[in-house]
């Protein structure tokens, strides 16, 4: 996305802001608390998913105003935002959720695994996605790599569906309890330095992750 802003015209500026958009938007995991409750962490995480990858369609109508970057960014802008929205309602909705279909004595076992296969799977596929924009010309060859990550992603979502548990909670009171118990938490100095560490670490890679790529291609030329 980095890149094909950089090839659109976009400004540095509003490059970070567009990189910035995803952590930002963490927050609004505490608000949706309330639709979380009423639709249930299975339906919210799974539908979320599925919207947040729709939600970027209009990455595909950008190029038409490249004459134009204002109307790019915008659209861009756009896209992303929504995207920020639905992840979080996701992953707000997934977290408690995945607490009822793994077990606790091999969660952490699962999130190591995971965390593990992330980097061999995220190498081959940037490798992959390297060799084709690279075996290309003009921006209309990001377009298969946004279908490609736009089908997989739907696909994932529709998947999610098929697990259990979930159910929705819309007990009288219970978001506004639930809200309490949030609070619970910050009076444990174990959980207030993991997220500090957290919070710290995120900030840090969304930094490198948008600002690294432009640094590597315009001043390095590479």
């Amino acid at each position: 996305l980095v890149l094909f802003s950089a090839e659109l015209g976009i400004d540095k500026d509003r490059i970070g802001l567009i990189g910035g958009i995803l952590p930002l938007f963490q927050i609004l995991g505490v608000a949706s608390l309330p639709v979380v409750l009423r639709f249930g962490t299975r339906r919210v995480a799974a539908l979320a998913l599925i919207a947040r990858h729709l939600c970027l369609l209009p990455l595909f109508l950008a190029p038409l105003y490249i004459a134009t970057p204002d109307i790019a960014f915008a659209l861009i802008l756009s896209a992303i935002v929504s995207f920020a929205i639905c992840r979080t309602l996701s992953e707000a909705a997934a977290t408690p959720w995945s607490q009822e279909f793994i077990p606790r004595p091999v969660r952490g076992q699962i999130s190591g695994k995971i965390a593990l296969a992330y980097l061999p799977v995220a190498l081959i596929g940037s490798y992959l996605i390297q060799l084709w924009l690279d075996g290309q010309s003009g921006i209309e060859r990001f377009y298969p790599v946004f279908t490609t990550g736009i089908l997989v992603g739907i696909a994932g979502g529709f998947s999610l569906l098929g697990l259990g548990g979930g159910q929705p909670r819309p007990t009288r009171g219970s978001v506004s309890s639930a809200l309490r118990q949030l609070a619970t938490p910050l009076q444990d100095r174990n959980f207030l330095a993991f997220l500090y560490s957290s919070g710290t670490q995120y900030l840090v890679f969304s930094a490198l992750n948008v600002f690294l790529l432009l640094f590597v291609r315009e001043r390095l030329g590479i």
